[in-house]
């Protein structure tokens, strides 16, 4: 058996990669928010994008859970991609503590303007509060009924 890598090797400039290939991936890098050490909670929770009662009316299931992934790491000033490649819920998203869910409901409840948009004593499925994707599917129900006039 033989090989023609090393006689093209001097005809496509010495590069393992024929000309027509590229070395470098034409697939964008996902984007990742840093932690910020020198900020404020507050100042970190104000940077969050879509934290106003416009964008979580019109939010879809990925951009809450976008939203609510953007709060968890300026909670903890962690990256978003540590926190997305954690423990994983069977459900398939992220793994999150009830007392996350709790302080990330009350954020969006302020950002949106209720007082109280989720009455904790009345989540039927507790599994909701332990994964991103299921406080992403509570809140977008509470809201949406909030915009149809039927939540009490």
């Amino acid at each position: 058996m033989t090989s023609d890598v090393a006689s093209d090797a001097k005809a496509s400039g010495g590069s393992f990669f024929p000309r027509s290939v590229s070395a470098v991936s034409t697939v964008p890098a996902p984007t990742t928010k840093a932690a910020r050490p020198g900020l404020t909670l507050a100042q970190r929770v104000a940077a969050v994008p879509g934290l106003g009662r416009a964008d979580l009316r019109i939010a879809d299931a990925t951009a809450m859970s976008a939203t609510l992934l953007e709060l968890w790491a300026a909670m903890t000033n962690r990256p978003t991609q540590e926190l997305a490649a954690g423990e994983m819920h069977p459900d398939g998203t992220a793994r999150i503590s009830s007392q996350v869910a709790v302080w990330l409901i009350g954020r969006v409840s302020q950002a949106y303007g209720r007082r109280k948009l989720v009455n904790l004593s009345r989540v039927k499925d507790l599994e909701s509060l332990r994964s991103l994707g299921g406080l992403t599917g509570l809140l977008r129900s509470v809201i949406n009924a909030d915009s149809e006039g039927t939540l009490v």
